[in-house]
C-alpha cells in the first residue's frame, strides 16, 4: 500500500497566496473552493516533480547500462551465445 502524500486530516494553517484579481473575482462567483483547489494543484505538482525526478533517475541508469552494453555486450546475448554452444557440443 502506499504511503499518501500528505495528512490529509492535519490542521489547515492561513497563508497568503497572490492571484488575479479577475480570476479570483470569477473563482468566487462561481463558488469554488479555492483552498481546495489550491491544496489539489500543490499535490499534483508534487507528484508531477517525483515523477520527474524518478524519470531522470531511470535515463540516467539506461544510459550507464547502454554504455556498458556498447563496450562489454548484453548478458542476455551471452548466455544465448551460451546455450548455443552448448547445444552444438551436444549434437556433435
Amino acid at each position: 500500500m502506499r504511503t499518501p502524500l500528505y495528512d490529509s486530516r492535519a490542521r489547515k494553517k492561513t497563508v497568503s497566496v497572490t492571484i488575479n484579481m479577475d480570476l479570483w473575482e470569477k473563482a468566487r462567483a462561481a463558488g469554488l473552493n479555492l483552498s481546495e483547489i489550491a491544496e489539489t494543484a500543490i499535490a499534483t505538482a508534487f507528484v508531477a516533480r517525483g515523477r520527474a525526478r524518478i524519470q531522470a533517475e531511470i535515463e540516467q541508469e539506461l544510459a550507464v547500462y547502454n554504455e556498458f552494453v556498447a563496450e562489454h555486450g548484453s548478458f542476455a546475448e551471452a548466455i544465448r551465445e551460451h546455450y548455443a554452444a552448448l547445444e552444438r557440443d551436444e549434437a556433435v
